[in-house]
């Protein structure tokens, strides 16, 4: 992150909010993009304007500002959209389909992460492209889910039941369970094992570490 060159474009709510973020943690540098003038429905969301700033680019506005949270962080305004020479694009402002294709499109062959995002009341969305060699493994963000078993049996596959005041396991066909505090017998593997999905508290492995009693 302290070797990131960033730019934003869009200095609304979710745009200042990032810019704070991201320069309190220590960014190499901030290149802030938004030309467009502050208007009454800005003064709810960025927390710097203020109703004499009206009128004034959203930018500009902000750069003075944003700069004094973090003197190791240089922040400053562009005229135009350009990713060269940055490591990561976000824009915080809807654009056209096409311009927000065509970015991304520069910021790929640029080698620069893009992130483009909105918010609206109660309503988000995000959608990052990182490059084509970034390669996302995890399928829903959520933490691993951990279950404690309440009984193994020793066929091959076995089926594994978790105890039922834990509630049910959440695990679906194809997901990868790993066993721990496991006493396994002499040339057996404790491994990270895909199992088939049984019942809302029973599945099976394709292959597992059988447990001595």
């Amino acid at each position: 992150m302290m070797v990131s060159d960033v730019l934003i474009v869009g200095l609304s709510g979710l745009g200042v909010e990032v810019a704070k973020n991201i320069i309190l943690a220590g960014v190499k540098s901030v290149t802030l993009y938004d030309p467009n003038p502050v208007t009454s429905f800005d003064l709810g969301g960025n927390f710097y304007f203020q109703e004499s700033d009206i009128g004034k680019p959203r930018a500009a506005t902000c750069k003075d500002k944003l700069s004094e949270l973090n003197q190791y962080v240089p922040v400053k305004i562009v005229d135009t959209i350009s990713p060269q020479g940055m490591s990561c694009c976000c824009v915080t402002t809807p654009l056209p389909s096409a311009d927000v294709v065509a970015l991304n499109e520069q910021c790929r062959t640029s080698n620069c992460a893009f992130i483009y995002s909105q918010v609206s009341g109660v309503f988000s969305q995000v959608f990052c492209d990182f490059g084509a060699e970034f390669i996302v493994s995890d399928k829903d963000g959520e933490n691993p889910h951990m279950s404690q078993i309440e009984a193994i049996t020793v066929s091959n596959p076995g089926v594994v039941k978790v105890l039922e005041d834990q509630g049910r396991h959440g695990l679906e066909t194809g997901d990868t369970v790993k066993f721990g505090r496991v006493q396994v017998r002499a040339g057996a593997k404790q491994q990270h094992t895909a199992y088939q999905k049984h019942s809302a508290r029973r599945y099976a492995p394709c292959a597992y570490a059988h447990r001595d009693n």
